[in-house]
C-alpha cells in the first residue's frame, strides 16, 4: 500500500480515493508547489490577474502533482499531462501508469481530487452561493422532472437540492470528458435528491456510476466513474490533507 507524502495515511489499492484539501496556504508552501509546475502550467498561471486566483491555481496543480506522483511512486515534477477535446487532463502515454485516472475540482477555496484505476473518473465540488437563483437556473439547465422535483422541496432545502443536482451533472460530464456545452439536460440525475445516494446514470456514451460525497455544510460534491453500478458500489476512501504540516486524516 502506498504511504502518502503526509505521514500516517495509507491509500488502499482498489478503492476510489478522494482527497480533500484547502487552497489557502502560506506563501512558502505556494512557492514550493510552483517549483513543480511545467512551462504550460506556469503560463496558465499568468492568465489569472487576481493574486488569489493565481495562487489557487498553483496550489491545485501542485497538489495534483504531489498526490498523483505519490500514488504512482514517481517524481511530481516529472509528470506530463495532455488534455482532451474539452480540456480534461490526463497523463501522457509513457509518462507513468496511465491506467490511473484522476480528476480535480475546486470552489471557493476548497478542492477535491479523485483517483481511480482502470476507468475514467469525474468529480465536482460547488460552494452554495447565497445569491444563486436556483429556480431560474433549474428551468434553464435541468430536465423538467428535475426542476419539478426541486420545486417540490421545502424552500429552506431548495438551495442544497439545486447544488446536489448540479454537482452530479458536472461529475458525469467530466467523467465522460465533456464540457457544459454537451447539455446538462441530456443527463438525468434526479434520483434520491432528499439524501446522499449511489446510483447508475445511463448516458448516450454508456452507463456511469455516481456517488454523492460528504463535504462541508456550505458545499455539495459528487464523483462519477465509468461503468455500470455493480451489486456492491465502489469502495471509497475519503481523506483530508493539510499542506505543509505533513498530516492527513482518513474521513471514511
Amino acid at each position: 500500500m502506498p504511504l502518502d507524502l503526509c505521514t500516517g495515511c495509507v491509500t488502499v489499492p482498489g478503492t476510489l480515493c478522494v482527497w480533500r484539501f484547502s487552497l489557502a496556504v502560506p506563501a512558502r508552501v505556494c512557492a514550493l508547489y510552483e517549483q513543480l509546475l511545467d512551462g504550460d502550467e506556469l503560463a496558465r498561471r499568468l492568465a489569472f490577474r487576481h493574486p488569489q486566483r493565481r495562487q489557487e491555481f498553483v496550489v491545485a496543480r501542485g497538489s495534483l502533482r504531489r498526490l498523483l506522483a505519490n500514488r504512482l511512486g514517481t517524481d511530481a515534477a516529472a509528470l506530463r499531462f495532455a488534455t482532451g477535446a474539452h480540456g480534461k487532463p490526463c497523463l501522457v502515454a509513457g509518462c507513468s501508469d496511465t491506467d490511473c485516472h484522476f480528476n480535480l475540482s475546486h470552489s471557493n477555496g476548497q478542492a477535491l481530487l479523485g483517483l481511480w484505476n482502470g476507468a475514467e473518473i469525474g468529480i465536482d465540488i460547488q460552494y452554495h452561493r447565497p445569491s444563486t437563483d436556483c429556480g431560474r437556473l433549474a428551468q434553464r439547465f435541468f430536465t423538467r422532472a428535475e426542476a419539478a422535483l426541486l420545486a417540490g422541496l421545502a424552500p429552506a432545502r431548495q438551495q442544497a437540492g439545486f447544488y446536489r443536482l448540479w454537482v452530479r451533472k458536472e461529475a458525469v460530464l467530466k467523467c465522460l470528458g465533456q464540457g457544459l456545452g454537451y447539455g446538462l439536460r441530456r443527463i438525468d440525475v434526479g434520483q434520491s435528491l432528499d439524501r446522499r445516494g449511489c446510483f447508475q446514470v445511463d448516458t448516450e456514451a454508456g452507463p456511469v456510476t455516481l456517488l454523492d460525497l460528504d463535504t462541508h455544510t456550505a458545499y455539495s460534491a459528487a464523483v462519477a466513474v465509468r461503468g455500470a453500478l455493480q451489486h456492491d458500489p465502489p469502495a471509497i476512501q475519503q481523506l483530508a490533507w493539510e499542506h505543509g504540516c505533513r498530516r492527513c486524516f482518513v474521513l471514511s
